[in-house]
């Protein structure tokens, strides 16, 4: 499992995730992803291109900073999850929490809704 931080700002935070996002994957980069993301009380868009599995773990990993930034005001958005990691969002409900973009123009402007 990995994160990559691409952007960090006053508007924004950019992370990449890939891998697996299961147990061992949050227990790898969970910590460093909360205060990457969650600690920030930015808006977050996390890329999900690289994840080829997400369990509830991750799910909850997810969930938690959203919840996080969203007591700030700020928004965590999903950018561009495989099409089983997607299913898995939509089936769990998260994708009615934290908005799933296509592609970073449609994840900035989520985040600046």
């Amino acid at each position: 499992m990995k994160l990559t931080i691409i952007e960090q700002n006053d508007e924004v935070t950019h992370v990449a995730l890939s891998g697996r996002l299961d147990v061992e994957g949050v227990e790898a980069v969970g910590r460093e992803f909360d205060a990457a993301v969650g600690a920030q009380g930015v808006s977050a868009v996390v890329d999900l291109s690289g994840i080829t599995f997400l369990a509830s773990m991750g799910l909850g990993l997810l969930l938690r900073n959203s919840t996080i930034l969203g007591k700030s005001g700020a928004r965590l958005v999903v950018l561009g999850p495989v099409t089983l990691v997607e299913e898995v969002l939509r089936i769990a409900g998260l994708d009615q929490i934290t908005p799933v973009a296509r592609d970073m123009n449609e994840a900035m402007a989520l985040v600046r809704r």
